[in-house]
């Protein structure tokens, strides 16, 4: 049995933990997979529980990862055979305890822009401390740069026996709907600041779904406050709103992947997303492409879009066979195989200043 510890920041409702809980609850036979937060919270604690993947309590004690936090998640990935990391927290904290105890470490880069905050120094200091990095996207090895031989992707999946195509509201209602995490990232700010140009159309629906620290300065626009949109909590399994609407959109600054388009295109719903990243091979022919940071031009494509039903339709129908790119289960083959091949020391060493 090979033992993987998933190691990421907490347990919140983004497109990285939503890939985590769905490695572990579909890891195949002779390997388990177990998740450590640092941190305690997250909205997909619940998707967790009820999928039966074994959570450890937090290593976070007080407010402040310290070396108590490093010795006691040490002490965890003794226990294990690999050691997987997610995000800067759980890269930057899973690497050194992973060295430490002397286990192989796989980190996923689900980002594809470079930080050039002390964070991301900290993170170029830490790259070489893994055996394996797995890139999402192509978008986001290129982002990290180096040679092709120093770059493995595996694009991220969605389980397309649980996504499944749904007919479109009757009538076409205008039901907009953005999903994801509430920071500056995903751009819902430029949503709310896109709605408050249009004029249009009569009766237009908008849902924002997701958690973060955003959320208290979205509930103050006045694109919330005057009722146009309805802030809803994070849903582990957000297809009740994906059913809901009629038009998926994603105004994202920069995106390593876009889990969220897929699942909109598997589930037969159009995606209006920024020119960024992987976001336009993501989506491809099943949406339209924006200029990021742009809420005019968004404004724009919006009512355009909604004043198309025909085109909505078109392009709702080609969804679920783009979404069938990104399936499930080749993203849980793709990564027990480097599971294996790290558990058998055939793993290779990333050095990060190749990359």
């Amino acid at each position: 049995m090979i033992r993987v510890l998933h190691v990421i920041w907490n347990l919140a409702g983004g497109g990285a933990e939503r890939v985590v809980l769905d490695l572990c609850r579909r890891a195949p036979p002779g390997i388990a997979c177990t998740v450590q937060p640092i941190a305690p919270g997250g909205g997909l604690a619940a998707g967790f529980a009820a999928a039966g993947v074994a959570v450890l309590p937090p290593v976070l004690r007080g407010r402040r990862v310290g070396p108590a936090t490093l010795a006691r998640l040490h002490a965890v990935v003794r226990r294990h055979d690999v050691v997987h990391t997610h995000l800067w927290a759980g890269d930057t904290w899973g690497r050194l305890a992973g060295r430490m105890a002397r286990r192989p470490v796989l980190t996923t880069e689900h980002n594809a822009r470079p930080d050039a905050s002390w964070r991301g120094v900290v993170s170029q200091l830490m790259a070489p401390l893994s055996d394996r990095v797995v890139f999402v996207s192509a978008a986001a090895a290129a982002a990290a740069g180096g040679r092709p031989g120093h770059r493995q992707v595996v694009p991220n999946g969605v389980d397309l026996g649980h996504h499944v195509p749904s007919p479109l509201p009757k009538g076409l209602p205008p039901r907009v709907l953005f999903l994801g995490r509430l920071v500056p990232q995903k751009g819902p700010d430029i949503l709310l600041d896109a709605l408050t140009i249009m004029r249009g159309p009569a009766g237009l629906e908008v849902r924002i779904v997701g958690e973060g620290p955003m959320r208290a300065r979205l509930a103050s626009h006045p694109a919330v406050r005057s009722g146009r949109v309805v802030l809803h909590d994070w849903l582990a399994d957000p297809r009740e709103h994906l059913a809901w609407c009629s038009l998926v959109v994603m105004p994202s600054r920069w995106e390593g992947f876009g889990l969220v388009a897929v699942e909109a295109l598997a589930t037969g719903r159009p995606v209006l997303a920024s020119n960024v990243d992987a976001l336009p091979d993501v989506v491809g022919d099943g949406g339209w492409g924006v200029a990021p940071e742009d809420p005019a031009a968004l404004a724009r494509a919006l009512s355009a879009v909604l004043a198309d039903p025909a085109g909505i339709r078109e392009r709702a129908t080609r969804g679920p066979g783009l979404a069938r790119r990104f399936t499930l289960d080749a993203m849980v083959a793709s990564y027990a195989e480097v599971w294996r091949e790290l558990h058998s020391g055939r793993g290779g060493a990333y050095n990060a200043r190749d990359a």
